[in-house]
């Protein structure tokens, strides 16, 4: 049987996928072009290791606060 409180669980997690997605979109969309491309790339990769890494810790604040195991 399925709990109706977690049934619209998915479609949620599915939109804040969705925009998240989109956020961190638009935030390297604020990283310059430059003339060496692979100087844009190193940019990209360092800007996207950042965000990852925020997004980590985000994840273990939700989980330990959040989560009762």
């Amino acid at each position: 049987m399925l709990d109706t409180r977690k049934k619209g669980s998915g479609i949620a997690g599915f939109l804040i996928f969705l925009v998240i997605s989109s956020v961190i979109g638009k935030l390297l969309d604020l990283i310059p072009v430059l003339k060496s491309m692979e100087l844009t790339f190193v940019l990209y990769i360092a800007a996207s290791f950042a965000i990852a890494a925020v997004l980590y810790v985000i994840s273990g604040w939700i989980m330990e606060k959040k989560l009762s195991v």
